[in-house]
């Protein structure tokens, strides 16, 4: 409950455009997550939670689509680590359609803060991204949130490519 209530309280903030607090209370949140997950590290549901809490710290650290800190490196960071969390949730249970939305979203957000100077590694999320989405929207058809999220990454996908100068990949 506690780290409910400062995800709550961070989301307001971030509402508001105060980006430093809205971080703090995402930043203890997260502490409270880590906490619980820790003491029970199957539990799937605080797992999800904790996944979430990273979300909330890279989006206000640095998701160019929301008002942020400027931190892209922070903000992959913990993209990353709620990435890291999505992949085993999704590996655990290929069925479970949330987790493969989960997964596939927060794959496209390491994907848009990576830096282009790796392409390879950029091009690599991407394209499981792509996958994941593409297997999560063949069982939620009606799911336009995911069918947004691949076209987001599957457009990402083409910039990489021109940017690489493989023009025909970028084509397809």
């Amino acid at each position: 409950s506690l780290a409910n209530a400062y995800a709550a309280v961070g989301m307001a903030e971030s509402g508001l455009n105060q980006a430093e607090q809205a971080l703090a209370h995402f930043r203890e949140g997260t502490a409270e997550m880590e906490k619980l997950v820790s003491s029970d590290p199957r539990n799937v549901s605080w797992n999800r939670d904790l996944m979430l809490a990273y979300g909330h710290l890279g989006d206000v650290l640095g998701n160019p689509g929301l008002d942020n800190l400027g931190d892209r490196a922070g903000a992959l960071q913990a993209y990353r680590k709620a990435a890291g969390i999505g992949k085993t949730l999704y590996e655990a249970d290929r069925a479970d359609q949330r987790a493969a939305a989960d997964y596939g979203i927060v794959l496209s957000r390491v994907e848009t803060m990576m830096d282009d100077r790796n392409p390879g590694a950029k091009l690599e999320v991407q394209q499981e991204a792509i996958r994941v989405l593409e297997d999560a929207a063949k069982t939620s058809q009606g799911n336009v949130a995911l069918k947004i999220y691949l076209a987001l990454v599957n457009q990402h996908l083409g910039d990489s490519y021109t940017a690489s100068t493989d023009i025909g990949a970028a084509r397809t």
